[in-house]
């Protein structure tokens, strides 16, 4: 089985603090051979950047995919994309952060530390 290279989405500012703060859980890009069913598949890891730079960067996880004909018709999509583009892909996306990493892992990590300060 191959794995897929993390898929990389720039964003400009404003979307990439709303991903960053939890207030954007969605991503809207024109459907097509860059964007669809198997590109965004559910489970892909994804890189969110700030713009095409690489100090502001997030990690996340594709978590749903569909397509969208009333996303494609919204004043802020066709001004990006354009009127020619009817159908926007709708990509749900979890970013992964350092605190999800579970408690006994956490824990685990902890008595580590403790046991190699202590020795």
């Amino acid at each position: 089985m191959s794995t897929s290279p993390n898929l990389f989405i720039p964003l400009k500012r404003e979307f990439y603090d709303a991903f960053a703060s939890g207030r954007k859980r969605y991503e809207y890009r024109a459907y097509g051979p860059r964007w669809n069913e198997r590109t965004c598949r559910i489970g892909r890891q994804v890189i969110l950047s700030c713009g095409y730079g690489t100090k502001r960067r997030l990690n996340g996880t594709v978590t749903s995919f569909s397509t969208s004909r009333a996303a494609a018709k919204t004043r802020a999509f066709r001004a990006c994309y354009g009127p020619a583009v009817t159908v926007a892909a709708k990509i749900g996306i979890r970013i992964v952060r350092k605190r999800d990493v579970s408690e006994r892992e956490r824990q685990s990590v902890t008595a580590a530390f403790v046991e190699g300060v202590t020795d």
